[in-house]
């Protein structure tokens, strides 16, 4: 795959870099989790800070565009950009994962009684 970028843009405003680019592959279209890696080796910046906001495919053609915003501040992220776009872009699962863990580890452990067995009498001819 490679990488190139078109335009970007520091969006001063809104505290964030806009980026579109175009990724070119052979085969099928690669997942959109493997061009999100790209994006951060090629560029540097903070996974839990970029937000692949468009990908655009091109009917027959072996390139994809992407539109990409790339924040400073995890909070202003989620000022900004839509719940089902941080969704997609799984930002804020990780924290979602921690908390469910800590609720379980505070709820009183039970501990699970021996079941007693039964035995079956058979009935007396």
């Amino acid at each position: 795959m490679d990488f190139e970028i078109k335009k970007k843009k520091e969006n001063k405003l809104l505290d964030r870099t806009e980026i579109s680019a175009v990724v070119s592959f052979e085969g099928a279209t690669p997942p959109v989790a493997d061009m999100r890696d790209m994006v951060v080796q090629k560029m540097g910046c903070n996974p839990d800070l970029m937000i692949i906001r468009k990908v655009e495919p091109g009917f027959g053609k072996t390139e994809v565009s992407l539109t990409v915003h790339i924040y400073k501040a995890p909070e202003r992220m989620r000022e900004i950009e839509e719940g089902y776009v941080l969704k997609r872009n799984k930002i804020g699962e990780k924290e979602e994962k921690k908390e469910e863990a800590k609720a379980e580890e505070e709820k009183p452990k039970e501990e699970a009684k021996p079941e007693e067995e039964k035995k079956e009498e058979k009935p007396s001819e």
